[in-house]
């Protein structure tokens, strides 16, 4: 029959709950048996059993209600890992937030495709995750080439082939905002803080 302490040891090893800090003899009968410590539990060596004269391994039976759980409501089946998406290479390259009080200076962003192929930025968005009532750029029809870039100015202007206009009239980045890059399905490309 094991002890208490056997028995809260096993419970607490199978559960994954034990902080072993040091493993002191209890001896006996000519033959050391090796006691755990549990961080805040001291063993008890009266409670310990003496080690027999062959030194076998035992395992507790503990009722099983005592190591799994009883919900009802627990997942069945084999957990599978849901995929992440690949990561694009259309990134957050640069920003500049500007002047708040200059209509001709409210900042920019750059965007950039690393890779070599051209990706369909139409209906990507930039938003300014730190400050919800800033509506964020929803991209135009617009194709970026491989290996280019394009900035989008805060303020209004004529689209230009690598220059596009948010037409603000206020800034919309700020020290310390978070600056987010969603594709169309509004997943997140990339994020960056303002400076």
């Amino acid at each position: 029959m094991q002890s208490i302490w056997a028995i809260i040891t096993s419970v607490l090893a199978l559960l994954g709950l034990g902080l072993f800090l040091a493993q002191p003899q209890v001896c006996g009968d000519g033959q050391c048996v090796f006691v755990p410590i549990i961080l805040g539990v001291e063993p008890d060596p009266k409670n310990v059993d003496p080690p027999t004269s062959a030194v076998t391994p035992t395992s507790a039976t503990l009722p099983t209600s005592a190591i799994l759980p009883t919900s009802t409501d627990a997942p069945t089946g084999t957990p599978t890992a849901t995929p992440k998406p690949d990561p694009t290479p259309v990134m957050i390259y640069l920003i500049d937030a500007g002047i708040p009080e200059d209509q001709e200076d409210l900042g920019y962003v750059v965007i950039r495709n690393t890779s070599k192929a051209p990706i369909d930025l139409t209906g990507w968005t930039l938003a300014n995750s730190s400050r919800s009532e800033i509506a964020p750029f929803v991209f135009p029809a617009y194709v970026l080439d491989g290996g280019a870039a394009v900035e989008i100015r805060t303020e209004a202007g004529v689209i230009e082939e690598d220059v596009l206009y948010w037409g603000r009239s206020t800034a919309a980045w700020f020290s310390g905002d978070a600056v987010l890059l969603g594709n169309a399905e509004d997943v997140e490309q990339d994020r960056i803080i303002v400076p």
